[in-house]
């Protein structure tokens, strides 16, 4: 499972990077709990602080989330900054209860179906997480129809 995690954050940090953010692995080795990769775009002064699960884990990756988030945040003061979990499970199979804690603590969470979009448009992958993840998160209640994405 921790292999599939590390693919899997590997092709969301290289799609980043080539839609033209900067990108820092902040897990392993860097060992930052609770983000797994933190990316900047200099135009636009805006930073993502993503962590990314496998499993239906949202409710443990908000807690650490959350805690890092106290301390990372002053450090990120002059950015537009957008925290994010992201899950290869499909909405239908995450825990709603553990959605709406992250939404009521203004974290954003992208589902298998979502990420779907990065095999296919890198760009309209990176262009999501800017325009849409974060910017106001009681408007992505997962649990109703429709992508984020759409």
């Amino acid at each position: 499972m921790k292999n599939g995690a590390a693919f899997l954050e590997l092709g969301i940090g290289n799609a980043l990077v080539a839609a033209g953010w900067q990108v820092l692995h902040a897990g392993v080795p860097a060992a930052v709990e609770g983000i797994d990769l933190v990316a900047f775009h200099e135009p636009s002064q805006r930073a993502l602080c993503l962590s990314v699960t496998l499993g239906n884990s949202l409710g443990d990756k908000l807690r650490r989330m959350l805690d890092t988030r106290q301390s990372l945040a002053p450090l990120l003061s002059e950015w537009d900054t957008r925290w994010t979990i992201l899950t290869s499970l499909d909405r239908a199979n995450v825990v709603a209860g553990d959605v709406d804690d992250c939404l009521r603590n203004g974290v954003s969470v992208v589902t298998g179906e979502d990420l779907a979009t990065l095999a296919s448009d890198v760009h309209a992958f990176a262009e999501c997480l800017v325009t849409r993840v974060g910017q106001d998160p009681l408007t992505l209640l997962l649990r109703g129809s429709g992508s984020p994405l759409s």
